[in-house]
């Protein structure tokens, strides 16, 4: 398909899906919620919670949580009982709002199974388009689809600097799925380190977000012979702990290239509160309890990389990504850094990130990958091609 054919399908969603659609889906989702006997809500963790805490804001109340966790079963969590599925067998009109969002399982495998139990369901992100009011709030990349249109033009601005049909048509999938939550519409996941081939030598690996090794490990495993060095730079100490264990499945050889940092990445160098124990969601935060060091990456390009280096930077932090990329900026102009940057912590974030890149440097190309299920874990990499690709 030809660019503008992508282009005019992009127009053909915003028709389709506009504010009245909108509307009517919203009033469709609140019907089934109040008209229920029995509300409840599948998973105690902490987004149960504030799917209990915004029930309660629109004059609904769960009767109690469902998880399949042993050890939270018949338990209280914030006031109310947790029960297995088994507990909902026979219980008449009542509705389950799914409250798990994961890269690793998505809502259409969880609907599949409540289905199969005859349970009337809705996924957290329909709960919360009839929680929140308007557009002025939140979840992730989640707001109402009139965000979207307002910020039609930024959205075919990166449309238009895709260099593949793939991150076209992943594109228009994932601002779909944002417009209806049409779960279907959702390109297949695949987990990908790049979407076409890397440097061949002396590569430099930063792994901003390293978590427990979940990228850099299976990356090492591939790419080791064209590595020189890997940073993995992972703030919270539970995790980086887990990380440094987890090294032990590499090679020796392998090991003796990597470098972990304690630090979380941001604009500037210094120290910074943080929001311990939440594995991959642990983040920078004003009422984090604990402090953590805090890194500039051209700081720490600047302190390992050697002139002929390929740097390749991964970023995913939990809401800290522009910071980082503005701690990359000198990096990003001199050194054209090839960067993985995550896309689904905040509504603006896939279109906002990549085009400060371009600010940059214009002759930054985006492509885009689905690297998790439900919309997480979706990854925008930039790079400068060569002068021949610019040229044609």
């Amino acid at each position: 398909m030809k660019r503008s054919d992508f282009r005019n399908r992009l127009s053909s969603l915003f028709q389709t899906y506009n504010e009245t659609a909108f509307k009517l889906r919203r009033a469709a989702i609140t019907e089934r919620l109040q008209s229920a006997a029995e509300i409840y809500i599948f998973g105690a963790g902490q987004n149960g919670q504030h799917v209990a805490d915004l029930l309660g804001q629109i004059s609904l109340k769960a009767v109690a949580y469902i998880d399949d966790t042993p050890a939270k079963q018949n338990t209280i969590v914030t006031g109310l009982p947790v029960y297995s599925l088994d507990y909902l067998a026979g219980r008449g009109k009542t509705i389950l709002i799914t409250s798990i969002f994961s890269p690793h399982i998505g809502f259409s495998e969880i609907s599949a199974r409540l289905r199969s139990q005859d349970i009337e369901h809705v996924s957290l992100f329909e709960f919360l388009w009839v929680a929140n009011e308007d557009d002025s709030s939140s979840f992730y990349f989640l707001n109402h689809p009139t965000f979207l249109h307002r910020h039609a033009e930024d959205i075919r601005w990166l449309l238009d600097r895709l260099v593949d049909e793939e991150s076209l048509a992943q594109l228009l999938a994932h601002i779909h799925f944002r417009l209806n939550l049409d779960y279907g519409a959702l390109p297949a996941v695949q987990r990908v380190f790049w979407p076409s081939a890397i440097p061949s030598e002396k590569i430099v690996y930063l792994d901003c977000g390293a978590y427990d090794g979940d990228t850099l490990i299976p990356f090492m495993q591939e790419h080791s012979n064209r590595v020189r060095l890997a940073l993995p730079i992972e703030p919270d100490p539970h995790n980086f702990h887990r990380m440094t264990n987890n090294l032990a499945s590499l090679s020796a050889d392998d090991r003796r290239k990597i470098i972990p940092i304690a630090a979380a990445t941001g604009e500037t160098s210094g120290k910074l509160k943080f929001d311990l124990g939440k594995n991959q969601a642990s983040s920078l935060s004003e009422a984090g309890s604990s402090e953590v060091d805090v890194a500039a990456l051209d700081e720490i390009i600047e302190k390992y990389c050697e002139p002929n280096d390929h740097i390749l930077v991964k970023i995913d932090v939990e809401g800290a990504d522009l910071a980082t990329l503005k701690g990359a900026k000198r990096s990003i102009i001199e050194r054209k850094v090839w960067l993985a940057i995550s896309v689904y912590h905040a509504p603006s974030d896939l279109w906002a990130l990549p085009q400060y890149v371009s600010q940059l440097d214009q002759n930054y190309r985006f492509a885009l990958r689905s690297n998790g299920c439900d919309g997480a874990d979706l990854m925008v990499y930039a790079f400068v091609p060569n002068a021949a690709d610019l040229a044609s």
